[in-house]
């Protein structure tokens, strides 16, 4: 079983202040202009995107989920505007923390084996100790997991062995690997590997130096509310 493709993407700013900026809040979402001209005529309107956002200033990470709204293929500034189902990130711009291990973003699907109950889940983030999961029913805090990532992708292992329950939360289940048999201890490193070269490969935009320096900002209008964004290089509306 295969969802949507993903495109990875990433961009740098040099501080969390920079980066809200850039963060528009339009009704219940938030609208971002992520400069590259080579994907502007290649992503269409609607594709999934993981942006990792990374600062100059400080180890702070973001990892935005969502989509395409659209994208300008004309004039000085093309790129793609991106589409993120939550209005309130600028805000949460000042709340970032440090990670103690590094997390790579992922967006795989994973069978759950609790006991006897198999459930279908999401892996959304993995480092080498743990990993963060969503879309899983009736798991409790201290549980055991079995987890197996279902994926043709021939990098990624399939059996990642057992993790334990530590936080949850309404949508997210926080695991930590129990790191006891030499394959699973090997299938994590290779899945984290695997998942480093392909976010190593992405698209990397740097934030202009000129921007956020008192004047406009370097990116176009917002669109206008009448219309559509098209993904065929037209500015339309939100």
């Amino acid at each position: 079983m295969k969802g949507p493709t993903v495109t990875l993407l990433r961009q740098r700013f040099g501080t969390p202040e920079e980066m809200a900026a850039h963060l528009h809040p339009v009704e219940n979402r938030t609208l971002l202009f992520f400069r590259e001209p080579s994907l502007a005529a290649s992503l269409a309107g609607g594709s999934k995107v993981l942006l990792d956002i990374s600062f100059t200033s400080t180890e702070q990470q973001v990892i935005l989920r969502g989509h395409v709204l659209g994208s300008i293929t004309e004039g000085a500034l093309c790129g793609l505007w991106l589409e993120f189902p939550d209005r309130a990130l600028a805000r949460k711009a000042g709340a970032l923390v440090a990670r103690k291990q590094k997390r790579i973003a992922c967006d795989a699907m994973v069978q759950v084996r609790r006991g006897d109950h198999p459930h279908l889940g999401r892996l959304i983030d993995v480092s080498l100790g743990g990993a963060r999961l969503c879309g899983l029913v009736g798991v409790q805090d201290g549980d055991e997991l079995d987890l197996r990532v279902v994926s043709d992708n021939p990098d990624w292992p399939t059996e990642l062995g057992r993790a334990q329950v530590v936080r949850l939360s309404p949508t997210e289940v926080g695991a930590r690997f129990l790191r006891n048999e030499t394959t699973s201890r090997l299938a994590i490193t290779r899945l984290f590997s695997a998942l480093q070269a392909s976010w190593n490969a992405a698209p990397l935009v740097d934030h202009p130096a000129i921007c956020c320096r008192g004047g406009p900002l370097i990116e176009p209008p917002l669109p206008h509310r009448k219309g559509r964004l098209s993904s065929g290089g037209n500015i339309g509306g939100i």
